[in-house]
């Protein structure tokens, strides 16, 4: 009987394709019409045959064909279907299936990772990451940038208490440790910061602590920083004013004038961040070191 249905099943696809309308039903998605067999008096859609006839096949051909549905959906190349997410948790395990098991751990994510959204299962997310496929809480990531990364305003004090310091503690992991210590924002911690985000990294020797304004020294010799007294656009600025205070910046323009502007934390104000803007002549006082990282 069921090798009946089949042999149906196939020629109503047949004439339905001929005639265009499994398509335009498809395409439309309007509810297609209800074709009844006379056999047992079993009802049939449009939709459904292609669900009927693969359930009349055996087993290793289901899994065949699923597994052929699955790359048709572009898991290979998920960035072209899916939303991006962030990790919002201190650290997400990326797991084979949406339940915990004993050794099903493929990666760990850190807080502030980007990952793509394939699909939700109950409290889990099938995410893709750096090649790997796999599944995290839902709680764990969120697609809200600005409830992960810090967004600073010009003249505003950054406290320890503050949102925004928290989280960019969390994503540079306290490396100044100055969390736990309670510090207003730190202009290092800030440059630290956004060097991480623009994925360039610092291998830094085992001099603690590492004064501002000093880094340049600390620095010397490594193939990967370059110092220089002339300023260049995306550069760090570093200087030790009269009293010893220290300050480090980002160089984010430089006119033909070398007039700079220098976005940073705690330049004239401790925990404050300002974007400014400074001639040559100002500049020069504080004779600063410019470093580019390769």
């Amino acid at each position: 009987m069921k090798i009946f249905i089949a042999v149906v099943l196939d020629l109503l696809e047949f004439l339905f394709e001929k005639l265009g309308l499994l398509r335009f039903y498809k395409n439309t998605k309007r509810q297609p019409p209800v074709i009844e067999l006379s056999v047992g008096k079993t009802e049939y859609s449009i939709e459904t045959l292609t669900l009927e006839k693969e359930s009349l096949k055996p087993p290793r051909a289901r899994e065949e064909t699923e597994i052929v549905k699955v790359a048709n959906m572009g898991l290979h190349h998920p960035e072209e279907v899916s939303k991006v997410a962030y990790v919002c948790a201190k650290e997400a395990r990326v797991m084979q299936s949406p339940v915990w098991k004993i050794d099903t751990v493929l990666a760990l994510l850190s807080y502030g990772d980007s990952v793509r959204v394939l699909e939700f299962d109950g409290r889990f997310v099938r995410i893709f990451h750096n090649e790997i496929v796999g599944w995290v809480l839902k709680d764990e990531i969120t697609e809200e940038s600005l409830e992960v990364f810090p967004k600073f305003e010009t003249g505003i004090v950054y406290l320890a208490a503050a949102s925004e310091t928290k989280k960019l503690r969390e994503y540079i992991k306290d490396e100044f440790f100055t969390r736990d210590l309670y510090a207003p924002l730190q202009s290092g911690e800030y440059v630290w910061y956004e060097l991480l985000k623009n994925r360039q990294h610092i291998v830094w020797p085992s001099i603690r602590p590492r004064q501002v304004g000093l880094w340049h020294t600390y620095l010397r010799g490594n193939p990967a920083i370059f110092s220089s007294v002339s300023p260049k656009t995306g550069s760090i600025i570093e200087y030790l004013d009269e009293e010893g205070v220290g300050f480090v910046g980002l160089v984010t323009t430089v006119t033909p004038e070398e007039t700079i502007t220098v976005k940073g934390i705690g330049r004239l104000r401790e925990g404050e961040f300002a974007i400014e803007t400074i001639k040559k002549e100002e500049w020069q006082e504080y004779r600063p070191i410019f470093m580019q990282i390769r």
